[in-house]
């Protein structure tokens, strides 16, 4: 039998602590990363939002995911600009009305979409589900009024800006907007003293976008508690000619940035000011 010193039983001791702590994150990080897919899933409240039209999106094995699509009070037949909304890990598209509005009342067209396993959605969530889900919501709405072109604005809060840089890299889009995301998923995982390999689901925004060419807005709070301010600015440092623009609020108290985003939309082009 093999006699050790106190000390190195201690330092075993930790390392198996250590190894079974890492291996219990690694089984439940999508618990952490998509809280929301507990939330209970809420009654059928789009019938709530006049002229919200409800969509299902077939993602294959996966099921088919819940999308709300609104259309603007334009008549004019020119084609409207228009909105992909993901939301953050903790919320619901039945959450994003307010958003969806103020789109509408800036002249956009808009599609939510919600992730797999949240609300009323089939599947699971993971980086390789939701990308499948917003890859087949673009894909839909191209289909619709065809042979008319179409600006394509994507707008991602918090979790919701790793589903609309993923986008980037596998359709055109015209603008995006980023609010309170992060620069790199994996970054988060020193939080919790564990290696980032570990992760499954590295959302890397900066890498995401490396190719992109198109107007860049990116807000961010100070106060934010939950993303820190220092991944807006990585975000920022990362792409010189994305407007960036800081304010103190936090991350759940960040009002909808209507006037910033209707003006960055008009300076680009995208909407007729």
């Amino acid at each position: 039998m093999i006699n050790l010193s106190p000390v190195l039983r201690t330092i075993i001791v930790l390392i198996l602590l250590y190894a079974l702590y890492t291996g219990i994150l690694f089984l439940l990080q999508r618990w952490f990363i998509y809280p929301g897919q507990f939330i209970k899933k809420a009654a059928d409240t789009v019938h709530l939002v006049p002229g919200v039209r409800q969509i299902w999106l077939d993602i294959g094995s996966n099921g088919k995911v819940e999308a709300w699509y609104r259309e603007t009070a334009d008549t004019s037949g020119a084609a409207q600009p228009i909105v992909f909304i993901a939301h953050g890990n903790y919320e619901l598209i039945d959450d994003n009305v307010q958003d969806i509005l103020a789109f509408n009342e800036m002249g956009c067209a808009v599609l939510a979409v919600e992730y797999p396993g949240y609300g009323r959605s089939g599947g699971k969530p993971s980086k390789e589900t939701i990308t499948a889900a917003f890859l087949t919501a673009y894909d839909w709405i191209q289909k619709q009024k065809e042979n008319i072109p179409r600006k394509i604005i994507l707008y991602g809060r918090s979790l919701g800006g790793g589903a609309v840089c993923a986008l980037t890299q596998r359709r055109r889009v015209d603008a995006v907007i980023l609010q309170s995301t992060f620069s790199r998923l994996r970054d988060f995982a020193r939080h919790y003293m564990a290696p980032g390999f570990l992760l499954r689901d590295d959302f890397d925004n900066v890498r995401a976008l490396k190719d992109y060419e198109g107007p860049l807005l990116i807000l961010h709070g100070r106060n934010d508690d939950v993303i820190p301010f220092y991944h807006g600015r990585r975000l920022a440092d990362a792409f010189p000619r994305a407007r960036f623009v800081a304010s103190d609020f936090g991350h759940n108290d960040f009002p909808f940035p209507y006037r910033e985003i209707q003006h960055f939309l008009q300076r680009n082009n995208i909407l007729v000011q």
